[in-house]
């Protein structure tokens, strides 16, 4: 039942960080994927390892959001067109994700190949998804945007497993 709600509380807060953004409505969304996150952090079962973890996907989040803006690949439209900030209801959505590993994809835990391949296929998709509500553009050349997000969720999925088992190690039985 706990990977259930986990897995309907992420899309809850992904589609209102999405389309908060593509209505304008960024801090509303923002708001919502924060209540999302303290909730989640509620009812964890180890809250200050959690806590760390979910910290910890901000960095490489903004690491991610950046390379992406900077390149043109993929911009947020409440971005300013100089900006090179990402926007908070983009950096909210990497601790929103952080929230799935400890409970909807637990599977994952220890499987690096598999969660590159998760983030090189799943990204794009998520990505396009946000273009498609009208919450980012992505770069008219497709291969370029693709191949962007791929190659740095690919190294991110196995970095962010790395830190998952640093900050909420599963207890052997």
């Amino acid at each position: 039942m706990r990977k259930l709600y986990n897995f309907v509380a992420f899309q809850a807060g992904w589609f209102a960080g999405v389309l908060g953004a593509a209505h304008g409505r960024e801090v509303l969304g923002t708001y919502a994927i924060t209540a999302v996150i303290a909730i989640h952090l509620w009812i964890a079962r180890t809250r200050r390892g959690e806590a760390l973890f979910l910290a910890s996907t901000l960095p490489i989040g903004f690491l991610i959001n950046t390379i992406l803006h900077v390149s043109g690949a993929v911009v947020g439209v409440s971005w300013l067109s100089n900006a090179w900030l990402s926007p908070a209801w983009l950096l909210a959505l990497w601790p929103l994700f952080g929230t799935l590993f400890n409970e909807s994809m637990s599977w994952m835990a220890g499987r690096h190949r598999v969660a590159a391949a998760f983030g090189v296929i799943g990204a794009p998709l998520s990505y396009w998804g946000g273009a498609r509500a009208g919450a980012i553009q992505l770069h008219e050349n497709t291969a370029l945007w693709i191949g962007l997000v791929a190659l740095t969720w690919g190294l991110a999925m196995p970095l962010l497993l790395e830190f998952q088992v640093r900050w909420t190690p599963v207890p052997r039985s």
